[in-house]
């Protein structure tokens, strides 16, 4: 360890100095060896956070969108009506005759189309808005600052340009349908 550290120990008369020169030799080679462990353990421990970080962002999506699934979806609208005083538009949307876009033209143009719809939902959403997919062919948006009609009917409008373009995969094309419920909160409901 002296060796590696540079250090070099000159030759005392006193044999109690080169004692305590010996000890400080090996307490500090003891200290650097734990510093090392200590080390290896921060890196082993913060890949152990990243990936624990990971598992939990992929429990609160939905694997085809990856918006928040329902649970994580209705989670942080608890929190965010329970701890923010500013007027929210909850809206319920409902993909028309779902069903029989995946029965006539097949799942994968299904899940295509559900992404697609995912995707003009996100450009049409103002920001710290939620957005999750419940299940099926049903999503829902909590609106943050929709306090006055015109902000809320703009908004739908955006989604309503952007929802409204057709939707082509693997040379089949279709245009979707929408239906929509809006709740004002706190004017609708207190929860």
């Amino acid at each position: 360890l002296r060796g590696a550290l540079g250090l070099r120990l000159a030759p005392t008369p006193d044999p109690a100095a080169s004692v305590r020169a010996e000890r400080a030799a090996r307490l500090l080679g003891n200290t650097l060896m734990q510093w090392d462990d200590l080390l290896t353990l921060e890196e082993e421990l913060s890949g152990e956070v990243r990936q624990s970080h990971a598992l939990s962002r992929q429990a609160d999506r939905d694997a085809l969108t990856a918006l928040l699934n329902n649970r994580a979806f209705q989670r942080r609208c608890r929190h965010r009506l329970g701890t923010d005083i500013r007027h929210h538009a909850l809206l319920l949307l409902d993909l028309d005759n779902f069903k029989t876009v995946n029965d006539v033209y097949g799942h994968p143009f299904g899940d295509q189309y559900l992404q697609t719809v995912a995707r003009a939902l996100i450009r049409a959403l103002p920001s710290k808005s939620l957005l999750g997919r419940l299940g099926g062919d049903e999503f829902a948006l909590l609106l943050a600052g929709h306090d006055t009609a015109e902000a809320l009917v703009e908004t739908i409008d955006t989604m309503h340009a952007l929802l409204s373009r057709p939707v082509s995969f693997e040379g089949k094309r279709m245009w979707p349908g929408v239906s929509l419920g809006v709740a004002v909160y706190p004017r609708d409901g207190a929860s």
